[in-house]
Protein backbone atom coordinates (compact mmCIF):
# COMPACT_ATOMS: atom_id res chain seq x y z
CA UNK A 1 0.00 0.00 0.00
CA UNK A 2 1.34 3.41 -0.97
CA UNK A 3 0.45 6.61 0.50
CA UNK A 4 1.74 10.29 -0.51
CA UNK A 5 0.83 13.51 1.73
CA UNK A 6 2.19 16.76 1.35
CA UNK A 7 2.48 19.26 4.43
CA UNK A 8 4.00 22.69 4.85
CA UNK A 9 6.10 23.10 7.47
CA UNK A 10 8.07 26.30 8.30
CA UNK A 11 7.58 27.65 4.92
CA UNK A 12 9.06 24.89 3.50
CA UNK A 13 7.10 21.77 1.30
CA UNK A 14 7.76 18.25 2.51
CA UNK A 15 6.61 15.22 0.84
CA UNK A 16 6.20 11.98 2.95
CA UNK A 17 5.75 9.12 0.97
CA UNK A 18 4.98 5.71 2.72
CA UNK A 19 5.73 2.68 0.90
CA UNK A 20 6.56 -1.22 1.78
CA UNK A 21 6.88 -0.16 5.24
CA UNK A 22 10.20 2.53 3.96
CA UNK A 23 9.23 6.46 4.60
CA UNK A 24 11.31 8.72 2.62
CA UNK A 25 11.05 12.69 3.36
CA UNK A 26 11.84 14.85 0.62
CA UNK A 27 12.49 18.98 1.00
CA UNK A 28 11.35 21.00 -2.10
CA UNK A 29 13.06 24.53 -2.91
CA UNK A 30 11.55 27.59 -2.59
CA UNK A 31 11.23 29.85 -5.49
CA UNK A 32 13.66 32.05 -3.77
CA UNK A 33 16.11 29.75 -4.04
CA UNK A 34 15.65 29.06 -7.70
CA UNK A 35 16.04 32.97 -8.13
CA UNK A 36 19.17 33.29 -5.97
CA UNK A 37 20.86 31.29 -8.44
CA UNK A 38 19.88 33.06 -11.68
CA UNK A 39 16.88 31.13 -12.59
CA UNK A 40 13.97 33.81 -13.78
CA UNK A 41 10.61 33.34 -11.70
CA UNK A 42 8.59 32.23 -14.71
CA UNK A 43 10.93 28.93 -15.11
CA UNK A 44 10.79 27.91 -11.78
CA UNK A 45 7.42 25.82 -12.30
CA UNK A 46 8.60 24.23 -15.75
CA UNK A 47 11.75 23.07 -13.80
CA UNK A 48 10.29 21.46 -11.16
CA UNK A 49 7.61 20.37 -13.45
CA UNK A 50 10.36 18.39 -15.24
CA UNK A 51 11.59 16.89 -11.67
CA UNK A 52 13.84 19.41 -10.56
CA UNK A 53 12.28 20.79 -7.09
CA UNK A 54 15.44 21.16 -5.70
CA UNK A 55 18.54 23.23 -6.02
CA UNK A 56 20.86 19.97 -5.52
CA UNK A 57 19.40 18.47 -8.37
CA UNK A 58 19.73 21.42 -10.36
CA UNK A 59 23.29 21.90 -9.37
CA UNK A 60 23.91 18.00 -10.12
CA UNK A 61 23.14 18.56 -13.78
CA UNK A 62 25.81 17.52 -16.35
CA UNK A 63 23.96 18.42 -19.71
CA UNK A 64 23.17 21.77 -18.99
CA UNK A 65 22.17 22.11 -23.05
CA UNK A 66 20.10 19.12 -22.85
CA UNK A 67 18.19 20.41 -19.94
CA UNK A 68 17.62 23.98 -21.87
CA UNK A 69 16.38 21.96 -24.95
CA UNK A 70 14.04 19.86 -22.44
CA UNK A 71 12.92 23.54 -20.80
CA UNK A 72 12.33 24.94 -24.36
CA UNK A 73 10.42 21.79 -25.58
CA UNK A 74 8.28 22.25 -22.98
CA UNK A 75 7.59 25.13 -23.74
CA UNK A 76 6.54 24.68 -26.78
CA UNK A 77 4.05 21.72 -25.63
CA UNK A 78 2.53 23.54 -22.80
CA UNK A 79 2.32 26.85 -25.01
CA UNK A 80 4.15 28.68 -22.69
CA UNK A 81 4.72 32.68 -23.99
CA UNK A 82 8.29 32.47 -22.19
CA UNK A 83 11.64 33.76 -24.06
CA UNK A 84 13.90 30.74 -25.35
CA UNK A 85 16.55 29.41 -23.24
CA UNK A 86 20.12 29.28 -24.57
CA UNK A 87 22.70 26.19 -22.92
CA UNK A 88 24.56 29.13 -22.11
CA UNK A 89 21.92 30.30 -19.30
CA UNK A 90 20.99 27.33 -17.84
CA UNK A 91 25.05 26.33 -17.55
CA UNK A 92 25.14 29.78 -15.33
CA UNK A 93 22.23 28.51 -13.03
CA UNK A 94 24.02 24.99 -12.48
CA UNK A 95 27.65 26.52 -11.49
CA UNK A 96 28.57 25.93 -8.20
Amino acid sequence: MEYDHLFWLNVVKYSLSLDNDSLMLKVESEKSEYIEVGVPEEWVGPLKALGFDTIDKLKEIEKPGKLANDLNGYKKKNKLDLPGLSPETVTSWTLP
